[in-house]
């Protein structure tokens, strides 16, 4: 057969494809359906690619009906996905072949089995091609590795960036400047052009804002010159940045739903819970009603990012710990929830770092996107409510070459390495001797 010209001249638009040359004589008895068979495609005088290049422009739908057991059938269902479109490939998974159907003279069955095709692309399965252009950007692309924060370099040598479509959860013990940290970290990629949605239940919009406009200006501003308040006001009123009008208890259908407009009307590509406990309240009859609440809110926030392709930062409390006691992801407060759905865990510590000379710092303790775990230290300016303030940065440098002549002059090597794991090292000694004491 060199010449398979008459398979284009036919009106319909199914190609039956058989491994075995008497089922596709039986189903054509019974269909008269434009049938092959896939055996005869090894002869090397077929241009088989050219071949099914034109079937597959002619036919709508091209359907295998390999025989149960074959050894074939792996062949004809991996010669069909080489050469022909995916959409268009079905398969009939029946446990009787074309010639035993025939046998019982009855064109019904047939009909049925062609109407309950299966394709064989799944929509909820994947194969290498459909994401191949995707893979390449994500080596290619610098700007899939998300925002840079101007003021927070060291996040972006772990974290390499924010990136939509992300949940990321900043814990904390109380008091230790969650709020002001996560204030200067939204004004910071808000300020690159990351339109920027803050629900704030701890504390009021006009708090949160007047401290958004000090860290903004970097300066302590009295504001009894109201030119000068206006001056800034009126550059900071032009940054994307929008706020929720809810605060305490709020209930999760309507967050939900002024998020879900939020994105679709603003375009906001960053949202901000601050936080989470306050947001839940205390109406609920138990601690399990509570923690079950809690989850389902996580969970509905997972969902939400993925599928609105918005990052989410939420604020949470820890549970109560010893204050020797470290904390890690297993301290977020309730169960494992939040912690299993999150891209990215940040921990405020409240303790001295010996490598960064600092008493504030934040542990990065997932990082799902690169893995890169670590400290970033933070060094707050009262006066500008900032944790990235460059003069404070230069007392620290000033400071560490100090120490550095000293401990030349003395010729003795410094306790701490560049180790991230033994910058806990002073912490690690208060800990044994609470131990020894207790």
């Amino acid at each position: 057969m060199k010449n398979f010209d008459y398979l284009q001249l036919t009106d319909n638009k199914i190609l039956m494809i058989f491994d075995d040359i008497f089922d596709a004589l039986a189903f054509y008895q019974q269909t008269k359906l434009p049938t092959i068979v896939i055996r005869l495609f090894n002869d090397k005088n077929v241009h088989f690619q050219k071949f099914c290049h034109k079937l597959n422009e002619h036919y709508e739908k091209i359907v295998l009906w390999p025989k149960n057991g074959n050894k074939f059938e792996s062949t004809i269902r991996k010669k069909c996905l080489e050469n022909f479109d995916q959409e268009k490939i079905h398969f009939i998974n029946s446990k009787q072949t074309a010639t035993q159907l025939l046998c019982e003279d009855s064109r019904t069955k047939f009909d049925s089995l062609l109407q309950d095709l299966t394709p064989i692309k799944h929509p909820f399965i994947l194969n290498f091609h459909d994401l191949k252009d995707d893979v390449y950007n994500e080596f290619s692309d610098p700007t899939i590795s998300g925002v840079q924060w101007s003021r927070f370099p060291k996040l972006n040598e772990h974290l390499k960036g924010h990136r939509s479509g992300e949940l990321t959860i900043i814990t904390g013990p109380t008091g230790c400047g969650k709020t002001t940290f996560v204030s200067e970290y939204s004004l910071d990629l808000c300020m690159q052009g990351v339109p920027t949605l803050w629900g704030s239940f701890e504390i009021k919009n006009i708090r949160l804002l007047k401290m958004m406009l000090t860290q903004y200006a970097k300066k302590n501003f009295s504001f009894t010159n109201k030119q000068e308040f206006d001056l800034e006001a009126e550059t900071f009123a032009k940054l994307p940045m929008y706020f929720m009008k809810f605060h305490g208890q709020t209930e999760i259908d309507l967050i939900m739903r002024a998020a879900k407009h939020s994105v679709l009307a603003l375009n906001i590509k960053h949202i901000v819970i601050d936080n989470l406990q306050f947001m839940l309240g205390m109406n609920v009859e138990s601690n399990y009603d509570r923690f079950l609440k809690q989850d389902f809110l996580i969970s509905s926030l997972r969902q939400f990012s993925t599928d609105y392709d918005c990052h989410i930062t939420l604020v949470a409390h820890p549970r109560k710990e010893k204050e020797e006691i470290s904390m890690s992801n297993n301290s977020l407060y309730g169960g494992i929830k939040a912690s299993q759905e999150a891209d990215n865990v940040m921990i405020i510590m409240n303790k001295f770092n010996a490598r960064y000379r600092c008493n504030k710092y934040i542990q990065i303790t997932k990082n799902r996107y690169h893995g890169s775990l670590g400290i970033v230290p933070l060094y707050f300016d009262k006066s500008s409510l900032c944790f990235s303030s460059n003069r404070t940065i230069g007392q620290l440098e000033s400071t560490t070459m100090t120490t550095n002549n000293n401990t030349n002059d003395n010729q003795q090597q410094p306790i701490f390495d560049n180790n991230d794991n033994k910058s806990d090292f002073v912490s690690d000694i208060y800990r044994m001797r609470y131990q020894i004491e207790n």
